[in-house]
């Protein structure tokens, strides 16, 4: 499910949503980072599975709004260690 990108170093991901929201990224089925607002920016420098989900409020309940698929992000070996 969703994509597998290798990468020699960190990953810089980002995303715009259409209007404001609560914004969640998600590695490995774990809240990384919470954001208000319409944009997000992470630096990612560990392989393992990232996604996003965006909450809204309608009538007063947060409701969920957009779900992306988990993407592999795969970080190769320089052998010179784990990245930092």
């Amino acid at each position: 499910m969703g994509d597998e990108i290798p990468s020699q170093g960190a990953v810089t991901l980002q995303g715009k949503f259409p209007s404001r929201a609560e914004i969640r990224l998600i590695k490995d089925g774990e809240c990384i980072k919470v954001v208000q607002g319409e944009t997000f920016y992470i630096y990612n420098r560990r392989a393992g599975r990232l996604s996003v989900e965006a909450y809204k409020r309608y009538l007063g309940v947060r409701r969920g709004w957009i779900f992306s698929n988990s993407d592999l992000y795969k970080v190769a070996s320089s052998g010179l260690g784990p990245p930092f």
